[in-house]
């Protein structure tokens, strides 16, 4: 089914006819649905459940999306994370191929590739907000770690054709020093979620803060 492009629930629809008459069956075949993936790691090694990293370690976080049957054409990529959790340099895309050479709203290139080509996001591009692409960095110094805030909004271009596509960045986990001021304490989840087509994969890092502390001073 993968190598034909079919995903997902399908419908698979038999008829037969004699002279005017016909009678059909129909039933649905429960095929897996379009890869996409979302991995955390942390200096190089997957994190578990069981891995509770500190505040101010760097996360490593890996996005793919589809396969040689697949095309990726005008694919839209949202990409969230929770507000205890700060970008730190630019994301990377890698495209099977690109046709024709794509110029975003602020200049930024993206030239034309035959083959794998891995091209640059850089951080606070707000003029990226044109033709579907939205980039937003958040560093107001306030923190939620409830709160789902966008990393970018992407939509590809036409001319990329069938093939996997990765995306790549790096976050840093807020300090103890920026935590103190929004009440974040103990075991938190720094959590990440994209959003290609419909189709949506997560994951959750274990962040161990300080402990909240009550002081009763003696009189």
């Amino acid at each position: 089914a993968a190598a034909l492009g079919v995903y997902g629930n399908t419908t698979l629809n038999n008829t037969a006819s004699a002279g005017s008459s016909s009678d059909g069956t129909s039933g649905t075949v429960p095929y897996p649905d379009i890869p996409i993936e979302k991995e955390a790691t942390y200096n190089s090694e997957d994190i578990d459940d069981n891995s509770h990293l500190t505040p101010g370690s760097t996360i490593h976080y890996t996005i793919t999306y589809g396969g040689d049957s697949i095309s990726s054409d005008g694919v839209t990529i949202l990409d969230q994370m929770t507000d205890i959790q700060k970008l730190t340099g630019a994301v990377s895309i890698t495209l099977p191929k690109l046709d024709n050479d794509v110029t975003w709203p602020d200049g930024t290139v993206w030239t034309a590739s035959t083959t794998q080509k891995t091209y640059s996001m850089p951080i606070g591009t707000s003029a990226w907000a044109n033709d579907g692409v939205v980039w937003e960095y958040f560093s107001d110094g306030a923190y939620n770690s409830n709160e789902w805030v966008r990393v970018f909004n992407l939509k590809l271009p036409n001319g990329i054709g069938v093939g996997e596509i990765t995306v790549e960045y790096d976050v840093e986990v807020i300090s103890e020093e920026e935590v103190l001021a929004s009440g974040i304490t103990g075991l938190q989840n720094a959590q990440n979620r994209v959003y290609i087509n419909g189709k949506n994969a997560q994951t959750t890092v274990p962040v161990q803060f300080e402990e909240d502390v009550d002081h009763n001073p003696a009189l």
